[in-house]
This record gives structure tokens, sequence and C-alpha cells, in this order.
């Protein structure tokens, strides 16, 4: 059956997050998108599953949550008729892969476990996430399956920082043989000017008190750096 676009109402549709292939959603990607909604730019439809009568969202998420927080209650779809989940998915992969915002390294990671879980061969999944073939065991290494089940999917941070990650959450796993890539600099400046984003739109709440206490810790470990590193260039 061929593609097809509708008119749907959201309320209509399906937002599984076990087939969404980012890690989470951004609030600030969404509202972003909905201040350039309200000043008329014209998105193109979102993509949506159809499998038994019911309507799963395959790409256009943060379009979705957009028009939600303008108040709009119908959206512009591509409609495609799917049979399974695993189609659902790889579908959904191959739409965040070739545009939007660049999959995180985490991204990939679960994704490339998830496709491995539904069946597909390393050649197909190479294929879905446009990684080469010879590539793929260095994401996969990143996958830690904790003796609950829970699955971890690490970002490019140290194994350090992992290990800490974990025991605040109560976990405790030998991540040593883990192989790691340091933070590197793109990924904090895009870090750093989302921080900066939220600031300037005023959209942290510095009054819940978890919030505040985070973001005075932060002041002061960035003051107590950038006065090191004034420090330092001086000498």
């Amino acid at each position: 059956m061929r593609d097809r676009e509708e008119v749907l109402d959201i309320s209509e549709l399906i937002l599984d997050e076990e087939l969404y292939p980012r890690v989470k959603t951004s609030w600030m990607t969404a509202y972003t998108y909905s201040q350039a909604m309200k000043m008329g730019d014209i998105f193109p439809p979102v993509v949506v599953g159809e499998m038994r009568g019911k309507y799963y969202l395959i790409d256009g998420w943060h379009r979705v949550q957009a028009l939600q927080l303008l108040g709009i209650h119908e959206v512009k779809a591509i409609v495609k008729s799917v049979k399974t989940r695993k189609e659902l998915f790889a579908e959904a992969v191959k739409l965040n892969v070739t545009h939007g915002k660049p999959l995180s390294i985490q991204d990939k990671v679960r994704i490339i476990d998830k496709l491995e879980e539904m069946g597909f061969d390393k050649e197909k999944i190479s294929e879905i996430v446009k990684i080469p073939l010879d590539k793929l065991e260095k994401y996969k290494a990143r996958t830690i399956t904790l003796p609950t089940g829970k699955k971890i999917y690490l970002k490019a941070i140290t194994a350090k920082a992992v290990e800490k990650k974990l025991k605040s959450e109560g976990e405790s796993v030998d991540v040593e043989e883990v192989d790691q890539e340091i933070m590197n600099a793109p990924s904090v400046e895009h870090l750093l000017k989302q921080l900066i984003d939220l600031l300037e739109a005023d959209l942290i709440p510095l009054g819940d008190n978890k919030i505040r206490e985070l973001a005075v810790k932060a002041y002061h470990l960035l003051r107590e750096r950038l006065e090191l590193t004034a420090l330092s260039s001086a000498r």
C-alpha cells in the first residue's frame, strides 16, 4: 500500500518510547519549534506508521510536542502501512539518521542494541544506522547489562564518570574494560550553548530546591575552574 497524507488528531497518535530512536526528547527543541511555528515557519508533515488500525508516531516527536505547547490538536502526517514493531523501529531510525538533530553516541548505542534484540543481522544494522560494519563492535561495547537486566547505554564519557553514575543509581559494575572516549570539545560546546539558551529564555526552574542546589554547585565549580585557568595562563 502506498503512503498517504492525512490530517490526524494528535490524540490518535501513539508515542511509544520504545520505538523512539533517541534516548530522550528535548523539551528545549520542542519549545524552539513552537516559537518558530508561531512566527509562521512551515514544518514538514510528521511520519506515522499504521498498524492494525492504530497510528504510531515514527518521526516528528518534537513537532508534535511543539504543536501541543501551542494548544493545536491536529497535525499533517504521512501515513505508512506497517505490519510489525520491528518495521516501525527500523523506519524511525532511518528517518532520524538522515535528517534532524544528529544522533548522539548514546542514541546510536541504544539503537544498535535494540536492532540486534529485534533480530536484525550486522549487515542490516550497519545499513540502517549508517555505521561501517567494522565500527559496530565499538558501539556495542558501550552497552552494559546489569544483573537486574537493566541496560545502561554509555555516552562519550570516561569510565570513572560512568562508575560514578552507576553508583549514584545504586548499581555496581566493572567498566574498566569498556572502550571509552573522553568528552570532546564540540560536545562540551553544544552542552554549554544549551545551558546558555535555557538561561537566556529563563527556562530553568530555579524555584525548585533541587534545581537551585545543582545550579549553585555548577556555578561554584565553573568559577573555580575559570579562576584556576586564569591563574595558569598568567604564569
